[in-house]
């Protein structure tokens, strides 16, 4: 039996799921590219780049996969599906550009791999599920700071202030919107930095447990959403906080998750009626900048051709000599296709969509309620992943990141199955 967590009764489940207190060194290291920038990196040589993130995978990744071969533990269908997703990102990369593009390919693949292992074979049990949302709640908070010294200072403060102690390379380039400095904290990119403080309000909305701590969290992620001027981070927001007030004031109607789902089919199907191109107009209006939005038209619809020419395997990382899609291609969907594939494509929704997907319903308690409300969050945080990937490429931590929910949410269906 486990110790209570965060007020809630005690859980039952398998002995052998948690024998031990979890380590915050797991979850202090998994995180650990939140607050260190990209620049703040080991290099073994031509293209062999140690960020923080993938020091945190070289030093977890044994004891995670050690981890899921225990007794007692149960793999699932995302696991296969994610080693698939980052073989084929291997495989396809090196078909096209040869054992050059193990640097890169095998980078990417590591980083979500890498990211979904550490959590699906560690952060295993209600104790170790908080012991990870305590850590990222206090460096989210951080990196908010962070964020406000960017506004103060009017420019990168952290990334500058670290580059010129560890004479590494040039930070980004501070990003200006209605002459206000874009805050980017410790993140690559501003837009990177808003979508993370918005996928941490859902997490942070379902954890806390009381209506001030929940007001606090919310604040302090609004700021940062504010803070990076992100359009697309604003929305994803707006929508946790739409979807947390339906789910808490139909709290008491088992089926209100079909019946919200069955809305969002209706209007998508009637939009789709009713429009010639329904995912432009998300795509194009995805952005405060309406300029912006048709920029990002140009892109899909210049993309879907280089696609069709070569559906299989992509073009890995080369230039197209196309100056619409070698500038910037900012939706991760198409990035990943245009590089490795359709079937990468498929692979990688598929791994997404099989970590949450509902088990079959089983008798369960009033000790499951924290679970359930973790099961909660972190199917929100994927899907709005899915969502926001339509408008932003992620990269380093932040497509760490993304493995590691998934991992968390693949963990809570094993448990879920018990």
């Amino acid at each position: 039996m486990a110790r209570r967590v965060r007020g809630e009764p005690p859980i039952q489940i398998s002995p052998r799921a948690v024998r031990r207190r979890p380590s915050y060194l797991v979850s202090l290291l998994a995180l650990l590219g939140v607050i260190l920038p990209t620049q703040v990196q080991l290099s073994l040589g031509p293209g062999l780049r140690f960020t923080p993130g993938r020091v945190a995978i070289a030093l977890l990744l044994v004891p995670a996969i050690a981890a899921l071969f225990q007794s007692g533990r149960r793999w699932l269908l995302c696991d296969f599906l994610v080693f698939a997703t980052a073989a084929w990102m291997i495989f396809a990369g090196v078909s096209v550009a040869g054992t050059s593009a193990l640097s890169s390919a095998g980078g990417d693949a590591l980083d979500l791999l890498g990211g979904y292992l550490i959590t699906r074979g560690l952060i295993f049990g209600p104790l170790a599920v908080d012991t990870f949302v305590r850590v990222l709640k206090v460096f989210a908070i951080t990196v908010v700071i962070f964020a406000i010294a960017d506004h103060v200072f009017g420019r990168l403060f952290v990334q500058d202030t670290l580059a010129a102690i560890l004479h590494t390379s040039d930070p980004p380039k501070v990003g200006f919107r209605n002459n206000l400095v874009r805050a980017a904290a410790s993140f690559d990119h501003e837009i990177l930095f808003g979508v993370f403080c918005a996928l941490t309000l859902a997490i942070l909305l379902y954890w806390e447990r009381g209506i001030l701590a929940r007001a606090v969290a919310v604040g302090i992620c609004l700021l940062g959403c504010f803070l990076s001027l992100s359009s697309v981070s604003l929305m994803v927001a707006g929508i946790v906080l739409g979807v947390y007030a339906y789910d808490r004031l139909l709290s008491g109607y088992p089926a209100r998750w079909p019946a919200f789902w069955l809305l969002i089919g209706t209007i998508i199907a009637v939009f789709a009626g009713v429009s010639n191109n329904p995912l432009g107009w998300v795509v194009s209006h995805l952005t405060l900048d309406p300029q912006t939005g048709y920029f990002r038209m140009m892109i899909w619809e210049t993309a879907l051709i280089y696609i069709g020419q070569s559906p299989f395997i992509g073009y890995g990382y080369g230039l197209f000599n196309n100056n619409i899609v070698d500038g910037s291609v900012d939706s991760i969907w198409l990035l990943e296709t245009l590089r490795f594939g359709v079937p990468m494509l498929v692979l990688f929704l598929l791994s997404n969509v099989a970590a949450f997907f509902p088990v079959r319903q089983q008798r369960m308690n009033a000790n499951d309620t924290y679970l359930g409300r973790m099961r909660q969050a972190f199917t929100l945080v994927i899907l709005l992943f899915m969502f926001s990937g339509l408008t932003v490429h992620f990269w380093n931590f932040m497509w760490m990141f993304w493995g590691l929910c998934i991992g968390v949410r693949a963990s809570l269906r094993e448990l879920s199955m018990r």
